[in-house]
C-alpha cells in the first residue's frame, strides 16, 4: 500500500513538472507546447494524433488497449492533456477529455484500487470537468 502511494505521488509530481514545462514553453511558442502535449498523449495511448483525432472515444480506447491496459492514472492524465491541447488550439471543448475523465473515475472506483486520495487530488485539479 505504501509503495503504491509513493508511486502515485511520484506520478503526480512528474506530471506536474511536465505541465510546468508546457506552460513555460507555451509563453514563447504555442506550437512547440502543442507538440509536447501531443507527444505525451501518443506515448500514453500508443496512437498517433491523426488516428487519435479520427476515431471516436471507444475506438481510441479499444485500439490503445490492444497494446496495453490504460490505467486510471493514464486516463486522468490523457484527459488533462486533452484539455491543455484544446486550450492551445483555442477550441471551446475537448469531448474526448470528458470521456477519458469519466473512464478514469470508473477505473479509480474499481474495488481493487485504493486511491481515494489521488482521486480527490485530481478532482481538485480538473475543476473544468465539474462545470
Amino acid at each position: 500500500m505504501i509503495q503504491r502511494k509513493d508511486f502515485i505521488l511520484r506520478l503526480v509530481d512528474q506530471f506536474g513538472e511536465f505541465l510546468r514545462r508546457v506552460f513555460e514553453t507555451k509563453k514563447d511558442d504555442k506550437h512547440a507546447a502543442g507538440l509536447l502535449v501531443e507527444s505525451a498523449i501518443q506515448q500514453i495511448t500508443t496512437l498517433n494524433m491523426h488516428l487519435f483525432d479520427m476515431l471516436d472515444f471507444e475506438s481510441v480506447v479499444r485500439m490503445a488497449e490492444r497494446h496495453k491496459h490504460l490505467t486510471a492514472h493514464e486516463c486522468a492524465i490523457v484527459a488533462r492533456l486533452l484539455i491543455e491541447r484544446a486550450e492551445l488550439h483555442e477550441e471551446k471543448s475537448a469531448p474526448k477529455a470528458k470521456e477519458f475523465w469519466l473512464l478514469a473515475e470508473k477505473r479509480y472506483l474499481n474495488p481493487h484500487t485504493d486511491v481515494a486520495e489521488l482521486l480527490e487530488f485530481l478532482r481538485a485539479h480538473f475543476e473544468s470537468f465539474q462545470k
